[in-house]
């Protein structure tokens, strides 16, 4: 191969490689955290992140998050939870889905728009 092709092949392969990934090129552009409200947004947050541990039936004696009522009844320790990482108590649990920037942001600002339905 002459130079230019393998100029060429070798610079398509470093502009190809990032240490980005989907969620975090998306995730910022993709977000929407204004007027965010229970139905569906933060509903559909809980049931996909936070159900498998903080359902009924489970015997773990961790809140159950299942219901509007009970995720007000809770919001105050969800809000920590989820914004101290550091915390021995982080939600979700390591090896969980953690949620992503854009939900914590959604949850947050749902919380300060005083939890609309």
């Amino acid at each position: 191969m002459n130079f230019f092709c393998v100029f060429f092949l070798v610079t398509i392969f470093f502009l190809g490689c990032s240490n980005d990934n989907e969620e975090d090129y998306f995730s910022n552009n993709d977000c929407n955290s204004e007027n965010v409200n229970y139905l569906p947004t933060v509903r559909d947050i809980i049931e996909s992140k936070c159900s498998d541990c903080h359902a009924q039936g489970n015997s773990n004696g961790l809140p159950l998050l299942n219901s509007y009522e009970n995720i007000n009844s809770d919001i105050n320790n969800i809000i920590y939870r989820i914004n101290h990482p550091d915390n021995n108590l982080i939600m979700p649990p390591l090896g969980a889905i953690p949620l992503s920037d854009c939900e914590i942001m959604q949850i947050q600002n749902w919380y300060e728009n005083e939890m609309p339905i």
